[in-house]
């Protein structure tokens, strides 16, 4: 078994190798980022009057990135070949970094990008993939070699820092120059894993104000009746050493005691990623004997993704990536205050800022697979909602969209409860920067007992000019 030997060197022009040098460094760039941009990102694929647009950064000129003394071959890694990351470095760089994308690179990953023959063509055909190479010189190929890499070694990198899929950018970055922005405010507060701003390049409006929170707050209702129905916090977990083992085959069962209560139709999370809807998600919690970077934590492990809020002079407010986002990735949950419908005065409300959380079946006898917004029917009566008018994060400028690029996903974290649970949204495919997040809210855009939406998504599939 062999070590990474020899002295990691920095690419920054002079830098010795004090750790302060990189937050030295990181400081720079920030204030220089401020110069000339705001938002740490901004993109394409917007309107006309779109006022921001994509920056592709110099990775090695603009992060510490580190190169290594490969070690030679040897036939098993341990965590002798880890390049020092740990747990609280790992939150640090997440904090600075334009996309999760970059951390592993500063910890002595490269990744590449090569060209293969195309097996299924005749001619000279290629087509790109991605390798990983470690700090201990092996390359990696796909996420099953990947995870058993970060598992060996010991390493603090969430698996959802990395990606294979060759047409993500991880150079790619959405900024709004500071000339063209009227208005901006900081919406996020000390708690926020990362700092998320709002930006008007119109006029001089700003997002209401609301408390941002982490997690969801209860009603004192909302307390008082799950203590009156005995709707109990989660006490059980897995008993799993290590890291919970996904079913081996799709559509088989998991021996992890979390995992194996999914439905043959809900096979949970793959490396760390949610690659279509399920029924629901069981995510294991501090109950369970697995360790905290279990892959099935996804919700608390993930590294956020960057976003920012932004004036859309048609529809006002919404979320836009700031870099690139892989297919799979968790996004966030839906938070604010859990409400009981006689709190929620349905009725008249003006606004959208509530999502009701629908009865599932945990047994799988009678809810529907496609839970991409399970949020709108049922009988309100015994329901709960999650209202973020007064307390939320950034989901809840979400817009709708008849073709979304995002999916909400049931998720059982402190309550496995048929009516309690959080909702987590996760990109249906890739994301480009730039790109507006948006998910189906899948309520009536002409009539129904609903109040109507106006939709303003555009898409060739809008359900706004349907006859019902």
């Amino acid at each position: 078994m062999a070590s990474v030997e020899g002295k990691k060197k920095r690419r920054l022009r002079g830098d010795d190798e004090d750790e302060s040098d990189n937050w030295r460094f990181f400081e720079r760039r920030r204030k220089t980022d401020e110069e000339n941009a705001v938002g740490s990102t901004s993109g394409a694929h917007g309107s006309a009057a779109d006022c921001g647009s994509v920056n592709y950064i110099n990775i090695k000129d603009s992060y510490p990135v580190y190169e290594t003394a490969r070690a030679s071959s040897h036939s098993k890694c341990s965590e002798a070949c880890r390049f020092e990351d740990s747990a609280a470095s790992v939150t640090q760089y997440s904090k600075v970094v334009h996309s999760p994308l970059v951390i592993p690179l500063l910890f002595g990953y490269d990744r590449q990008t090569k060209s293969v023959k195309d097996s299924t063509s005749k001619g000279k055909a290629t087509n790109d993939t991605i390798v990983y190479v470690t700090p201990c010189g092996r390359s990696l190929t796909n996420l099953r070699a990947l995870d058993t890499y970060l598992i060996a070694v010991g390493s603090f990198i969430p698996i959802g820092c990395f990606s294979f899929q060759p047409d993500l950018d991880i150079a790619r970055n959405f900024v709004v120059p500071r000339g063209k922005v009227q208005a901006s405010r900081v919406i996020t507060n000390a708690f926020a894993p990362n700092e998320i701003s709002a930006f008007n390049c119109h006029d001089d409006s700003l997002p209401g104000k609301f408390i941002y929170v982490t997690n969801s707050i209860k009603s004192t209702a909302t307390s008082e009746r799950i203590e009156r129905e005995q709707r109990k916090q989660r006490v059980d977990g897995c008993s799993c050493k290590g890291y919970c083992e996904p079913a081996i085959d799709e559509g088989g069962v998991s021996n992890c005691g979390c995992m194996g209560r999914l439905s043959a139709q809900s096979s949970g999370y793959g490396y760390g990623l949610l690659n279509r809807s399920q029924r629901f998600i069981l995510e294991c919690t501090d109950a369970c004997g697995c360790l905290p970077l279990c892959r099935n934590r996804v919700s608390v492990n993930a590294i956020p993704w960057r976003v920012m809020i932004y004036y859309y002079p048609n529809k006002r407010w919404g979320v836009r990536s700031t870099c690139d986002i892989p297919r799979g990735s968790f996004i966030g949950l839906y938070q604010g205050q859990i409400l009981t419908e006689t709190e929620l005065d349905r009725e008249e409300r003006t606004d959208t800022f509530f999502l009701t959380l629908k009865s599932l079946d945990i047994a799988g006898t009678s809810v529907s697979d496609d839970s991409e917004n399970a949020s709108m029917s049922g009988p309100y009566g015994k329901l709960f909602s999650i209202d973020a008018s007064r307390f939320g994060n950034f989901t809840r400028f979400l817009n709708h969209s008849c073709t979304p690029n995002l999916y909400a996903q049931p998720i059982f974290r402190e309550h496995c409860d048929p009516l309690l649970y959080d909702m987590g949204f996760f990109a249906k495919r890739n994301i480009p920067a730039g790109e507006e997040l948006t998910w189906d809210w899948k309520r009536s855009m002409v009539r129904e007992k609903e109040r109507p939406v106006e939709c303003f998504c555009g898409s060739e599939n809008c359900r706004k000019d349907r006859r019902q």
